[in-house]
């Protein structure tokens, strides 16, 4: 959740810098535009980046039953962490992206608390960079 809130603060930083910016410098054409670009950068997080989806039909994934052996409704099965499409449970146990590999563990079980901090941490980097347009 930490990231998510260091996320949402700097997102709101960036916005009103944007939106100063504009507003000193155009008309109210300029503050629309901005707007709807930054109206468009936040479901563009939400729907891309923060939502885990489908490596295969793109479909969302809003449940974890602590397995990060995923099963689509199209029949893949993908990894949890990286995404890998037609993934093992072998393969998720020795994903460098897996919490439990990081302290020399194997496992494809994890805590719901671990699942979110690694989820939140595979999208930290594109969320920033999709920041990083605003001044």
């Amino acid at each position: 959740m930490a990231v998510a809130r260091q996320l949402e603060a700097d997102f709101e930083e960036r916005v009103a810098a944007r939106v100063a910016a504009v507003t000193l410098g155009g008309g109210a054409d300029d503050a629309r535009q901005a707007d709807r670009a930054i109206a468009d950068d936040v479901v563009h997080i939400i729907e891309t980046i923060l939502t885990l989806r489908c490596p295969t039909c793109n479909l969302a994934f809003v449940d974890f039953d602590a397995c990060a052996l995923l099963q689509c409704r199209c029949g893949v099965k993908f990894c949890g962490f990286c995404l890998r499409p037609n993934a093992t449970h072998g393969h998720v146990a020795e994903c460098r992206e897996n919490p439990l590999h990081g302290r020399g563990e194997q496992g494809v079980y994890v805590a719901q608390p671990e699942w979110e901090r690694a989820q939140h941490h595979a999208a930290k980097a594109p969320a920033f960079a999709r920041l990083l347009v605003y001044p």
